[in-house]
């Protein structure tokens, strides 16, 4: 018995120690200038990505206001910095494994995603296709913001322009008609609720 418990003593002794060790490596490292985004920093320190998807929740809505039609994750990998470094050349400093899997694995679905459509004819509109393809909100609300003041004044006369099926096509259908086809029932729901 006293075995047994000895054993577990060590064992947890072991864990505290490694996971203060960890931590440690955190506080050691001096964050300096605009630590708005030191969350993300401190995630490839610890190569935490639980940390990592925390801090891609915590800045949803300054990251979701990129124009590139890139996913949150490879974004923030290129364009927060840690140490004047990207986060993937800082991951790759760190010796961060496992925050570097996750950008990876990010960055890989993001280019199957992208090679699996050609768009033809006047690409700046091509987002609003991708957001049907792809069934994401997000991007037809980005695509919609990046026209405001080149298309229309506000969002709701860009959102009108680019609904009027002589405007904006996508495989030779209007916007609304291309969405409903491709079962893109988040960007349907929207622009329904937008209209209403």
């Amino acid at each position: 018995m006293k075995k047994l418990l000895l054993s577990v003593v060590v064992a947890t002794a072991c864990f505290s120690l490694s996971a203060n060790a960890t931590m440690q490596g955190a506080k050691q490292f001096k964050f300096v200038g605009d630590t708005q985004y030191a969350g993300f920093c401190e995630a490839v320190i610890t190569d935490n990505v639980d940390l990592f998807k925390k801090s891609l929740a915590q800045h949803k809505r300054i990251l979701s206001g990129n124009k590139s039609g890139l996913s949150d994750t490879v974004w923030a990998a290129k364009k927060i910095s840690c140490s004047e470094q990207n986060l993937v050349s800082f991951s790759q400093q760190r010796n961060a494994t496992n925050i570097l899997a996750f950008i990876e694995s990010a960055t890989a679905a993001e280019q199957i995603e992208q090679a699996k459509y050609k768009f033809v004819g006047d690409k700046k509109f091509a987002s609003f296709c991708k957001a049907a393809l792809t069934n994401s909100v997000d991007l037809f609300k980005r695509s919609i913001r990046s026209q405001v003041g080149i298309l229309a004044r506000s969002k709701s006369a860009v959102m009108d322009l680019v609904l009027d099926s002589n405007n904006v096509t996508c495989a030779g259908q209007g916007l609304k008609e291309f969405s409903g086809a491709r079962q893109a029932t988040d960007v349907v729901n929207y622009i329904s609720n937008a209209k209403a």
